[in-house]
């Protein structure tokens, strides 16, 4: 074997373990999570601690969306399944910057319906 099968052996055995245990550490979190839900003590300190590396990180609001975000959402405006509009504005830089803006404004088709019973007793 030269060195390159001996790598490349090495960075596949080394993926596949890495993989078990991030499987395996994600396990333990969601477990550690629905402990913490029905109360049960001691699990909170450690969920906190877990929480950090397991929790996603949601995207600044002015920020503009990624490729993939404007691809899916231009896949949604073509076939009829959201409403919106993208507009995709980009400009050279010349002597200074350039100018580029992308206005992404899809509207999801979601509706939430609230039910209330609301009744009176009359004798």
């Amino acid at each position: 074997m030269d060195a390159t099968a001996i790598t490349q052996a090495v960075s596949n055995a080394l993926l596949v373990h890495s993989d078990s245990a991030y499987r395996d550490a994600l396990r333990i979190y969601n477990s550690l999570q629905e402990q913490t839900r029905n109360r049960v003590d001691g699990a909170e300190p450690l969920f906190r601690a877990l929480q950090t590396f397991f929790s996603r990180r949601r995207k600044p609001a002015g920020e503009e969306p990624t490729e993939m975000e404007l691809e899916r959402d231009i896949k949604r405006l073509i076939h009829g399944k959201a409403d919106g509009e993208i507009v995709i504005k980009n400009e050279q830089p010349h002597m200074v910057g350039g100018l580029h803006e992308v206005i992404d404004s899809v509207h999801k088709d979601k509706s939430a319906f609230k039910e209330t019973a609301q009744g009176s007793i009359t004798e």
